[in-house]
């Protein structure tokens, strides 16, 4: 999921209507968090998904379903 998709599945699912400003974060820890140096995929484990989680959470289904 990129930030932006996991923004708007939570706005979607807490039925709040706010504008997504895209904003560029600048130094090597932005750039290495969009370089996805965060995320381990070789270890992922589990099938819960962020629509998942946050019809858990939130008590509501989002509808979709992210990448």
């Amino acid at each position: 999921y990129r930030i932006a998709d996991l923004l708007r599945g939570y706005l979607r699912a807490t039925h709040r209507h706010r504008p997504i400003v895209p904003l560029r974060l600048p130094g090597k820890a932005a750039r290495a968090f969009r370089a996805g140096a965060n995320l381990a995929p070789e270890q992922a484990v589990g099938q819960r998904t962020w629509e998942d989680f946050l019809a858990e959470r939130v008590g509501t289904s989002t509808g979709t379903s992210g990448s």
